[in-house]
């Protein structure tokens, strides 16, 4: 039943004012992506973390920033060896003196070779001491290994030194530190003090300087000497060659060249040749 009034009405409309509505759309959707992606940065807002930026300034007082600065840029440098002991000090063959009982009634078979291993690397330490500084010469060494107390004492020099007295006191005072620690636990024996010397012979450190005689380089050298120490070892090369010889204070001998601080000399009547310390003879 149709009812009274306006009547219903409708409009289509023309393809000119439909294609101006889809425009007016197609701008405010335009409008609306461009603020969505645009709205994190003008709001300072980090969707997603940024990679790590390198401060562009640092402070002085900055511990970190400091300690990164020090380090060095490119490869590493390796540091340099440390000295060794044996180019400083050499270390004769163990003389074993004596042996006693608890008694006090001596002994026979006074050897303690096994020892002479344990001792060594101590005695070598006699050349960090501050005595051994610039230290040239021999220091003849002796003390007791005493079985019943475990403890290694009496420390004295021998004839062999060619110190002067205070340097000598001072290498004792050293050896007593160096020595004297070493524990005699568990070492076999047979009697109860033992008395050992040890012939010790100091070379003066190498300096690099002269412009004779260097080292691996035999220069020519003619003269008499004579030796001044105690005992003077001749060695069949320097600086660590084996001893073929033993000269006594007062002997003559004929220099024939020189290497370094070492002088080639002829020793005995039949003409042999061996190496010397140069402060051995006087040089």
């Amino acid at each position: 039943m149709a009812r009274h009034g306006n009547p219903l009405r409708v409009e289509v409309p023309s393809p000119r004012e439909e294609s101006l509505r889809l425009g007016r759309v197609g701008i405010i959707a335009g409008i609306g992506f461009v603020l969505g992606v645009l709205w994190p940065s003008l709001a300072g807002v980090d969707l997603v973390p940024s990679p790590p930026q390198e401060r562009a300034s640092r402070s002085a007082d900055d511990p970190e920033d400091s300690a990164t600065d020090a380090k060095p840029s490119g490869a590493a440098v390796a540091a340099p060896d440390p000295p060794k002991l044996a180019d400083r000090l050499k270390v004769g063959a163990a003389q074993w003196t004596s042996c006693r009982s608890a008694d006090d009634k001596p002994g026979k078979d006074c050897q303690l070779a096994a020892l002479e291993s344990l001792l060594e690397p101590h005695l070598l330490a006699l050349a960090t001491c501050e005595a051994a500084k610039d230290a040239e010469g021999m220091l003849s060494l002796g003390f007791d290994l005493e079985f019943s107390t475990k403890q290694i004492g009496n420390f004295r020099s021998g004839k062999s030194t060619s110190f002067t007295r205070d340097k000598t006191e001072g290498l004792i005072e050293c050896a007593k530190n160096q020595v004297g620690s070493v524990a005699l636990d568990g070492v076999e024996h047979a009697h109860d003090r033992y008395t050992v010397f040890y012939v010790l012979e100091f070379i003066e450190p190498r300096t690099g300087g002269g412009d004779a005689g260097v080292e691996g380089e035999v220069v020519p050298a003619s003269g008499r000497a004579t030796v001044g120490w105690h005992v003077a070892l001749i060695r069949a090369t320097p600086p660590e060659g084996d001893v073929v010889a033993r000269l006594l204070s007062g002997t003559q001998v004929i220099v024939t060249g020189r290497q370094g601080d070492w002088y080639r000399v002829k020793y005995d009547a039949k003409g042999r040749e061996g190496w010397v310390f140069k402060s051995a003879i006087g040089l």
